[in-house]
């Protein structure tokens, strides 16, 4: 009878099963080369802390998510914004720990760093974005009292031009970039700029299946690249950007 199928399981031989649609697999993103960092073993837990999420598109790499600069601390705050985390770079002045904007010297901020090795995070002082200031550019050099040597760059108002020197470690002011780049864009001098190819030097030791150390996507991710004196995010033959020392 209709409706007794339930009681009768043996009424059902014969009736075919109504069709389910499969649902569809979760896309997974591709890793392109110039974004794979380090091994990982699973989807999206190996690498949460130093914001990265790990993919298995193209074997098991951990790739390194577009990240917003992350402040340490908004408590007596300078000026401008933290960079977007240099993630794959080797750190400039990494020894420079903090915990707010104060603990940094000249004009730099304390921004919290990603470090996709040990899947974790630290701060450190980095020079900002999105700062416009003439009457900082206008200040004189002052190198400070210490005894920690450091190369960085100060804006010449004289010559209109940025210039190097060795800062002490401490004290100073606000004339004191990390970078060329940095104080460049900052003081408005002309530099290099955009996205240039770049020149034939620059690809001719590149191996288009690995991974390069020094990918990029603009010119604010080469800021405090070590031993760089003037970085710029420039395209290679391979496809992807690397910051290269003009």
């Amino acid at each position: 009878m209709t409706g007794q199928l339930d009681s009768h399981p043996e009424c059902r031989r014969g009736i075919p099963e109504p069709e389910t649609t499969p649902k569809p697999a979760p896309r997974i993103g591709f890793c392109s080369s110039s974004a794979a960092l380090i091994q990982c073993t699973s989807d999206a837990v190996t690498c949460p802390l130093s914001g990265q999420v790990c993919i298995q598109s193209d074997g098991n790499k951990c790739c390194q998510i577009e990240t917003a600069g992350i402040p340490a601390s908004e408590i007596n705050a300078k000026s401008g914004s933290c960079p977007r985390p240099l993630g794959i770079s080797v750190f400039q002045d990494a020894a420079i720990g903090c915990w707010m904007d104060s603990n940094c010297p000249g004009i730099q901020k304390c921004c919290v760093e990603p470090n996709p090795v040990t899947n974790s995070a630290t701060r450190i002082c980095r020079d900002p974005v999105g700062i416009r200031s003439t009457s900082l550019c206008s200040l004189p050099l002052m190198v400070g009292s210490c005894t920690a040597p450091a190369i960085r760059f100060y804006y010449d108002a004289s010559s209109g031009s940025c210039k190097r020197f060795t800062y002490s470690g401490c004290g100073g002011n606000a004339n004191n970039f990390q970078s060329l780049a940095s104080c460049q864009a900052t003081c408005g001098a002309s530099g290099v700029t955009g996205t240039p190819q770049c020149p034939a030097d620059a690809n001719a030791g590149l191996n288009c299946l690995f991974a390069h150390a020094d990918a990029c996507n603009s010119d604010s991710d080469c800021l405090g690249r070590e031993n760089t004196v003037q970085p710029s995010c420039c395209m290679t033959t391979c496809g992807y950007k690397i910051c290269y020392q003009y």
